[in-house]
């Protein structure tokens, strides 16, 4: 698209129009099967505007020139042919996050026929507002460009037609190519109308066991994600993907057949469904002899052409999109290093396989290719007469020929054809059996360096919140707290054996506004159920979508769920996540069920049975504004219908609980007085050292034992004069200590150790004994420090901690973080007037009681455990 752009050379340049990446109407729909990465075209733009930014201009209230445009836009990009499965992962530029999260898009479809159109387009654009039935598309109203009017270049990481997605049993992710073929030809949408009556289902389909083209991908590990982008013969698709798969299609009595070359017994045990097994035909259906043969004058009745190993390719190379290399070309090599050394180095032409995106797929076709053009070199040419008509290629025979010096060889027919006189000409192969099966060599991978910039950072671990003595803070009032961030535990979401409803609910803090998109998920594993609805309540109505965890598969949503996902997280674990806009303004409310089978909402519990869940997660986007919350994680549920939480020992999809986040990068400090309205007061940029004692101690030991595990943090030793000097300097409970030796311990707990050497009560706290379990923190310069205004002391202080990740990004909804009190009592400021003239042994004056009091003085709660001061106050007092 053109841009206009007026001023002058005197003037910053204003961009009236928008530059995109890609937008035809000439170019096909995309189909993609599978999980591959796909480029977006623009299917309508509009709302286009600019907002000057001037400079500061000199005086009060003045502004200067402008000195360039922030551009905001709205838009809509097509993507492919739907329903589709998944976003697994939005591109935008060089940047990458997982699903549409921190992508800044609010609208994406499934592709679903009917497709209700964009709510935007329908409030601001009735005329242009289109369904696009059929369509997966992504998009966003008032976009920030930045001072760019260009989008960004933008693709997508999509699960594809979710019809047979299902049937993605050999890594969960490519599809299976029988499934691919039978959509392909006989998809009313979009495919080629095959007649699917002209399919012979028992060659393509099958179980394990047979000999069927589907039952032989997957006992060999083959799978396929085409991404159909350009206009190319169905013929030229469907030949390309038998080659990949060492199969081969046959029209023979009205039906089109698939028969794999495969001709030795293979099992896979790693499929999705377990142990797949391939049976392959290789009984010959007739034995040839001389006598069988059409003779015919001065020609041999069997021919045999043999192909110079010279001319043979002992090297193929396929050019496959990895996906461990974010879908980039990455060769994949197969060769015969016997061939090589006897007739020299030949390498075929490479293979454009866009299809493979798995590198072991990848590499047993290759070598399957390689072995076919390699070793089988014979063809065979013969006649017969009609009484053989019943033969068909890919059918297996033997042959005797004395003078050829065959005895029952066994051949593969490839191709025949038939005269006016009905003499079948007959070519054939030879059958070297268990050359067409593979072996899987290992390879070495690309080694991706990606992150992902969105990660959803974990909540607070219990912050330390506490006030220091007067010696650390200089005579300054202050509250230091000690913030990290930790993996939240796994709990059971256990049913019991009462009829009804088995489900936990959360509401969240704060309300969404009308037509605001919400979106929840959760991470599930199966145990006893395997099927979880996850609903959400719109304000009128609770809506939300049934969950196969055995399978990976997402049912069919509610109507009004915009989008019903379903991802694998690793270690049997899969994230659920469902979007829906409000119907009212209210707050959200979470409801996560286990069912029975699908669309049992209600029945008879089994007690203790359920499913293992972690990490609830909250996002939303304002339909007015286009600003968005990134997800969140929320606290453990706390509401149940017929279950209950039951805490387990289970590694989440983050690793083991009660550690440390490796992606918490801080936190952002709010605090309030009335729990309504919050300032900001500071940020955490690193994780405290803290931990709890894994041991009582007694006020009179000088050895403790403690674990950093929730915070990931390490001591290291001292000197004896780094103990009596408080350079080790440690938080108990309210006792302040420190060490001079710090040894490590062996697991478990990580992080473990045992200090030595204690100086114990320091600046005048009190050596107290302490049970197995108190805080334990280490004082250094990731404690967060805040300066006490006079008006907060004695004041009970709201606290929140907003976490952010390790990048900055995916900032935590401040309505959701954990609310911590504290009520301070000015402990840490400098002794006031009373207690320097008593510490001074000045006479005082009390004067009447009824009087005005004319000095004060704050000595602090008593529970607080410092000694501010010590003073003599003599004898003989009555």
């Amino acid at each position: 698209m053109g841009l206009l752009r007026q001023g002058n050379p005197a003037t910053v340049w204003r961009y009236n129009g928008l530059s995109i990446q890609s937008s035809s109407n000439s170019v096909p729909i995309t189909i993609l099967y599978g999980t591959n990465r796909l480029a977006p075209n623009a299917i309508w733009t509009g709302g286009f505007y600019a907002i000057p930014q001037y400079q500061r201009g000199g005086g009060k209230g003045g502004r200067g020139p402008v000195q360039g445009y922030n551009y905001f836009t709205s838009f809509l990009m097509g993507l492919c042919e739907g329903p589709i499965t998944d976003y697994f992962s939005t591109f935008i530029n060089q940047y990458q996050t997982f699903g549409l999260y921190g992508s800044g898009l609010e609208q994406a479809t499934g592709g679903s026929t009917p497709q209700a159109p964009w709510g935007y387009l329908q409030a601001f654009f009735p005329g242009q507002a289109l369904g696009y039935n059929g369509l997966a598309y992504v998009g966003a109203f008032n976009y920030g460009l930045g001072s760019s009017p260009n989008l960004p270049q933008f693709s997508f990481e999509i699960g594809g037609i979710n019809s047979i997605w299902g049937g993605n049993v050999v890594n969960g992710r490519d599809s299976d190519p029988a499934l691919i073929i039978q959509d392909f030809l006989t998809n009313a949408q979009y495919g080629v109308l095959f007649p699917a009556a002209s399919i012979d289902a028992t060659t393509l389909l099958g179980v394990s066991g047979d000999s069927s083209y589907q039952t032989y991908c997957r006992a060999s590990y083959l799978a396929l994600s085409p991404c159909l982008t350009n206009q190319e013969a169905a013929n030229s698709i469907l030949a390309r993907w038998l080659q990949l798969t060492n199969t081969a299609a046959v029209w023979s009595g009205g039906k089109l057949k698939f028969i794999p070359y495969g001709d030795t017994a293979a099992t896979n045990t790693g499929t999705l469904i377990g142990t797949v097994t391939f049976n392959p035909n290789v009984t010959p259906v007739y034995n040839l002899a001389d006598d069988d043969f059409v003779h015919e004058d001065e020609k041999d009745p069997l021919e045999v052409v043999r192909s110079d190993p010279y001319a043979s390719y002992n090297w193929q190379r396929l050019q496959i999109s990895a996906s461990v290399a974010f879908y980039a070309a990455v060769p994949i090599d197969a060769f015969d290093q016997n061939a090589i050394e006897l007739y020299g180095l030949r390498m075929a032409s490479d293979i454009t396989a866009s299809e493979i995106t798995d590198i072991g797929v990848g590499q047993t076709s290759a070598q399957l290719i390689l072995q076919r053009g390699l070793y089988i070199r014979n063809t065979y040419n013969f006649k017969l007469s009609f009484e053989y008509c019943l033969l068909e290629p890919m059918d297996l025979v033997t042959v005797t020929d004395s003078a050829l010096g065959l005895t029952n060889t066994v051949i593969r027919i490839t191709a025949i054809e038939e005269d006016d006189s009905g003499v079948l000409s007959v070519t054939a192969e030879e059958f070297p059996q268990g050359t067409a099966t593979a072996v899987q060599y290992p390879v070495q991978p690309p080694a991706p360096n990606s992150t992902n910039q969105a990660v959803v950072p974990a909540r607070v671990n219990a912050p330390t919140i506490f006030e220091p003595p007067a010696a650390l803070t200089g005579g300054v009032a202050q509250v230091w707290a000690a913030v990290s961030g930790g993996v939240a535990t796994a709990y059971k979401l256990a049913e019991d054996s009462s009829t009804g409803l088995h489900a936990a609910t959360q509401t969240m803090l704060a309300p969404r506004a009308v037509n605001d998109t919400v979106s929840f998920s959760i991470y599930a594993q199966a145990v006893e159920r395997n099927k979880i609805r996850l609903a959400g309540d719109t304000g009128l109505a609770t809506i939300g979508c049934e969950f196969d965890l055995a399978a990976g598969i997402a049912e069919t949503p509610d109507a009004g769920v915009t989008l019903a996902t379903i991802a694998p997280a690793g270690g049997n674990w899969f994230q659920l996540s469902i979007s829906y806009p409000m119907a009212t303004a209210s707050a959200p409310t979470i409801r996560v069920q286990l069912e029975a089978s699908f669309g049992s909402n209600s029945y008879a519990g089994v007690s203790g049975d359920g499913a293992y869940v972690w990490g609830a997660e909250f996002a939303w986007t304002n339909s007015t504004s286009g600003l968005s919350q990134a997800p969140t994680f929320l606290p453990a549920f706390a509401s149940f219908t017929g279950a209950a939480y039951t805490v387990n020992a289970v590694a989440t999809p983050e690793g083991a609980a009660g550690v440390a986040d490796p992606n918490w990068g801080g936190a952002f400090v709010w605090i309030s007085t009335d729990n309504t309205t919050y300032g900001q007061i500071g940020t955490v940029l690193a994780p405290a050292r803290q931990g709890a004692l894994t041991a009582a101690t007694l006020a009179t030991d000088t050895s403790l034992s403690v674990t950093l595990e929730e915070s990931g943090g390490q001591l290291l030793g001292g000197t004896a004069a780094d103990a009596q000097n408080g350079v080790t300097l440690c938080l108990v409970e309210n006792e302040l200590l420190a060490y001079q030796t710090a040894a490590l311990l062996t697991p478990p707990p990580p992080n473990a150790y045992t200090l030595g050497g204690l100086v114990r009560g320091f600046y005048g706290t009190t050596a107290a004994a302490h049970s197995n379990g108190a805080p334990f923190t280490r004082l250094d310069s990731a404690i967060f420090q805040y300066n006490l205004p006079a008006a907060f002391i004695g004041v009970t202080l709201y606290l929140k901690f907003q976490s952010f990740n390790i990048f900055g990004n995916a900032v935590e909804d401040l309505s959701e973080c954990a609310v911590y009190t504290y009520t301070p009592s000015g402990a840490g400021q400098a002794p006031g007037p009373v207690t320097a003239a008593l510490v001074a042994g000045t006479s005082l004056d009390f004067r009447l009681v009824s009087e005005a009091v004319s000095e004060t003085d704050q000595w602090g709660a008593v529970t607080e455990g410092f000694i501010l001061a010590k003073a003599d106050l003599g004898a003989g007092i009555p």
